[in-house]
């Protein structure tokens, strides 16, 4: 397994071989290395993306782990690659770049053992295109258009003839397409979308109607999320989203609390994929709060958590547990708290502030040692 961790001051891949064992850095770059995808047959190499500086200009590389070589495979200024997706063969990649003007992403296919074998596939106006998938008999490509985060478009792209097959009609109104990936038998894909629908959720396009669907799931039996408000210690108002258990669970639910990296980030109502178990089967409620520091509220309210600042944000989940516990379907005495980042940062500080208001705290990824970071990343404590 390649995982990104940071290695000194900048991010670096490494290997991991086995559950338990001990991280081994493969790059050494200046530049920061995050992403890589293995060659899916074999694995004896991987691809990875690489800029200058912070240029954006990303470019592929290829590294051999037999002989730990690192070969470019694109090449150019002021020229941006996308990510390489393989095909299901393992013997081609599909990827976007700029290279034709500086500007439109046109779609690309090579085979990494053979740079030379680069080539169009076809040419696209604007900036907003990506390969998502290949057929299980790579015949085909399945390619998308973003246009804005309320609007996005779907294609099939045929690879010997260069034929583009529209999937979703552009004269049906507004519509995101997100996360396309072809069923196992290549005759439709799932994917993530809000079309005909105020949220985010699961679909599936048959090709021969070309009708969507949900892939199984009931939407009826999907929470729709609450949003809730609360005053803070200081009267400030907050908010988020609640999402409450089915009616078969009765009494009062259990609360998961599940705070926002950032902190500059923001709980929005999305379709929360496998978190849904906790819900529907489980009839635990899950709330998203967005506390003082959260963005889309506002130049003030995103700077209110700066500094010596920052523990009122932790206050303001302390109100959030005054408010849980005037719920009548609540159940105050088992709560849980919960975040990635800056959320598992919030998490460890609910734990130590609000211990005996909480049943247990789960950390991903926070911070935890403040003196081991302001030592290892100075570059970047002043976001602390």
């Amino acid at each position: 397994m390649i995982i990104t961790t940071r290695a000194e001051n900048t991010a670096q891949l490494h290997m991991l071989e086995s559950p338990g064992g001990s991280l081994q850095q493969i790059t050494k770059e200046i530049e920061p290395v995050r992403n890589a995808a293995f060659e899916p047959t074999n694995g004896n190499y991987f691809l990875f993306l690489k800029d200058t500086g912070g240029d954006e200009f990303t470019h592929i590389y290829k590294y051999d782990l037999t002989d730990k070589s690192i070969d470019a495979l694109t090449q150019g200024q002021r020229i941006q690659n996308g990510f390489p997706v393989w095909s299901n063969r393992g013997d081609l990649i599909a990827y976007t770049s700029t290279r034709r003007n500086g500007a439109d992403r046109d779609i690309y296919i090579m085979n990494p053992n053979d740079p030379s074998t680069d080539r169009l596939l076809i040419e696209r106006k604007g900036g907003g295109w990506g390969v998502r998938d290949w057929s299980p008999d790579d015949k085909y490509l399945l390619i998308s258009e973003f246009v804005s985060r309320i609007e996005s478009h779907y294609y099939l792209l045929q690879i010997e003839s260069g034929v583009l097959i529209e999937l979703t009609d552009k004269h049906k109104g507004e519509a995101y397409f997100s996360q396309g990936e072809f069923d196992a038998n290549g005759t439709g894909i799932f994917f993530i979308t809000d079309l005909n629908s105020d949220f985010k959720r699961v679909a599936y396009m048959d090709f021969g109607t070309k009708e969507g669907g949900m892939g199984g799931l009931v939407p009826e039996e999907l929470s729709v999320p609450e949003l809730i408000k609360w005053n803070s210690f200081d009267g400030l108002e907050i908010s988020g989203f609640c999402y409450k258990p089915p009616a078969k669970f009765t009494g009062k639910r259990p609360v998961i609390i599940n705070i926002h990296g950032g902190p500059e980030g923001q709980s929005r109502h999305n379709f929360i994929g496998s978190s849904n178990y906790y819900i529907n089967e489980l009839g635990i409620a899950i709330i998203y709060p967005n506390v003082r520091g959260s963005t889309g509220y506002g130049k003030n309210f995103l700077e209110l958590d700066n500094g010596k600042n920052r523990e009122n944000s932790v206050k303001d989940i302390g109100a959030l547990l005054d408010w849980i516990a005037l719920q009548p379907d609540l159940d105050a005495e088992r709560v849980m708290v919960t975040g990635g980042s800056y959320g598992g940062y919030m998490s460890l500080a609910v734990s130590v502030h609000y211990t005996d208001r909480i049943r247990c705290a789960v950390d991903v990824v926070g911070i935890s040692n403040f003196q081991h970071i302001s030592e290892k990343i100075r570059s970047r404590t002043e976001l602390i």
